[in-house]
C-alpha cells in the first residue's frame, strides 16, 4: 500500500472515531472516556479500517480491467483494457465490471470485429438493440442475454467472462478505453 493510501484511512479513521466519539457524549452524557472501554474503540477502528481499505480498493484505484483474449496480436503492441465506473462483487474471483455506454460498445465493436476475422471462432454475439445490450451465444441453442441499463445508466459486461483488473497484473502496457469514449495509455509495473 502507498503512504498516500495509508493517508486516506488514517482520516477515514479518525473522522469515524470523532462522530463516534461525538454520538456516544450526546447518547451518554455522563460517561468519561475511560467509562467507553478501549475494546469497543479498537474494534471500531479495526471495523473503520477494514471498511476504508475496502473502499479504497474498489473506488479510488484506476478501475481498469482486460481479458486473456485482449492481449495484442502477435504479441505486438498494447493489450486492449476498458475503464469501469464501479465493479461488482467478484464471480469466481473475476472482476465484474459496470462500464458507460461508451466502454461497452467498444467491447460490442471488439467483438463483432473478432466474429468477422475469426468465422467459426467461438465467441459470442454481441449488438444492441435501442439501450438493451444482447448477448447471443454463438452455439446450437442461440441463447441470449439481455442486458439492461442500471438506474445509473451503467452496464455490467461481467457476461460470465475471466475479467482481470490492472491494478492486479504487472509488466504490461494497455490501451485503456475511458468511459467518456477516449483513449490513454496505461502501464503496470511490479
Amino acid at each position: 500500500m502507498t503512504k498516500q493510501h495509508d493517508q486516506i484511512v488514517d482520516k477515514i479513521v479518525e473522522t469515524v472515531a470523532n462522530f463516534a466519539g461525538r454520538q456516544m457524549c450526546e447518547e451518554f452524557p455522563y460517561a468519561t472516556t475511560g467509562d467507553v472501554g478501549a475494546e469497543s474503540i479498537d474494534g471500531l477502528d479495526a471495523a473503520v479500517r477494514t471498511f476504508a481499505n475496502e473502499w479504497i480498493e474498489n473506488n479510488v484505484r484506476p478501475m481498469y480491467f482486460s481479458g486473456d483474449w485482449c492481449e495484442p496480436e502477435n504479441g505486438v503492441g498494447p493489450w486492449e483494457a476498458y475503464e469501469a465506473v464501479r465493479f461488482g462483487p467478484s464471480w469466481n474471483g473475476w472482476a465484474t465490471p459496470l462500464v458507460t455506454r461508451a466502454v461497452a460498445e467498444r467491447i460490442v465493436e471488439r467483438q463483432q470485429r473478432i466474429a468477422r476475422e475469426h468465422p467459426g471462432i467461438d465467441a459470442r454475439l454481441l449488438m444492441w438493440h435501442n439501450d438493451t445490450l444482447v448477448v447471443v451465444e454463438e452455439d446450437e441453442s442461440h441463447y441470449a442475454d439481455l442486458i439492461e441499463p442500471t438506474e445509473d445508466g451503467l452496464y455490467d459486461v461481467s457476461l460470465g467472462w475471466c475479467w482481470s483488473r490492472l491494478d492486479r497484473m504487472t509488466d504490461l502496457h494497455f490501451r485503456v478505453c475511458l468511459s467518456n469514449g477516449g483513449v490513454r495509455d496505461y502501464s503496470t509495473t511490479s
